[in-house]
């Protein structure tokens, strides 16, 4: 996948009037509009909430502050200003005040660079290359003759927890034969016969979500044989495309090269994976949620997984 250059970074977080579409992961949208004031800041490291010191805080006027060694600064805001948040070791951000003042910074390192962080979350296999996952628990629902397999139930029911562990626990996810109230329900499936397969046969499975305004609604996972169903690599890699994750170059259980040698996310992945839940549906490449998605669109995707590889 191409790399962004400084200057495509740049382009990307042009600031856009003041006002623009945007919310809090709890609230999508600012709140109304109310006259500025000095807010004091804490602009933290997602990845543990370390104080992150000597941030540079950009307003739309273009004015700046850095933050101090405790990772605050005081800024004139009003709800729904713009700022644009920039510090060593961190993707650029770009984001509106909510109402909040903590501000965490997506971290970005030789085990997690842009192009890992693009093809694992802001990729276009699950949507539009926009940042899409579920806002709410999941249940994985059983199919035909997977229903009533203990030693199947007993596998997938580890890949679930294997995901909600990875997922801090912010998300749950649980093998169930039926969705509770306001849960997303995923089938899963064995059909030898499905037309995907009968069209890519070197395929063992393919995960299908629906999504609305980048938020995964409900979907399916399919696999080609039982033989398939019965890889917790394979059960666990899909599980992970039904959370909103792509195909990584990167070595770890959702790339397509090497599934096989993994029976669990990576902590890389892990870590995208947490990191996802700070941010809205919607959010663009490389950390921008000023203009998280508004349509209200509602449409399926399908990621298909070849054989798997081998070291």
């Amino acid at each position: 996948m191409r790399r962004r250059t400084a200057g495509h970074v740049a382009a990307l977080f042009g600031f856009l009037a003041t006002g623009g579409c945007g919310g809090s992961p709890a609230s999508p949208g600012p709140p109304p509009t109310s006259g500025p004031s000095a807010i004091l800041i804490h602009v933290v490291s997602g990845d543990g909430g370390a104080s992150v010191a000597g941030a540079v805080v950009t307003l739309a006027s273009g004015a700046s502050l850095t933050t101090d060694g405790d990772g605050h600064a005081t800024p004139l805001l009003a709800s729904g200003s713009e700022l644009r948040i920039e510090a060593a070791g961190f993707f650029l951000r770009g984001t509106l005040f909510r109402g909040e003042g903590r501000f965490t910074l997506w971290p970005v390192s030789a085990q997690a660079d842009a192009t890992f962080v693009e093809e694992l979350v802001f990729n276009r296999l699950i949507a539009d290359g926009r940042l899409t996952r579920p806002v709410t628990n999941a249940s994985f629902v059983p199919q035909g003759p997977l229903r009533e397999d203990p030693a199947w139930r007993a596998l997938a029911g580890r890949a679930a927890a294997n995901l909600t562990e990875a997922l801090g626990g912010g998300i749950e996810y649980r093998l169930a034969d039926a969705a509770a109230p306001g849960e997303i329900a995923i089938e899963m499936r064995v059909d030898t016969a499905d037309p995907f397969f009968q069209s890519n046969p070197n395929f063992q499975a393919y995960t299908r979500v629906i999504q609305q305004r980048n938020r995964i609604t409900s979907g399916a996972i399919t696999f080609r044989t039982r033989n398939d169903a019965a890889s917790v690599s394979l059960v666990t890699h899909e599980m992970g495309h039904a959370y909103g994750l792509g195909h990584p170059s990167q070595a770890g259980l959702m790339s397509p090269a090497t599934i096989g040698r993994f029976t669990d996310f990576t902590p890389a992945e892990k870590l995208e994976m947490r990191l996802m839940l700070q941010r809205l549906p919607g959010t663009a490449p490389p950390d921008d949620d000023r203009v998280a998605t508004t349509t209200s669109a509602r449409f399926a995707a399908r990621v298909g997984c070849p054989s798997q590889g081998t070291p």
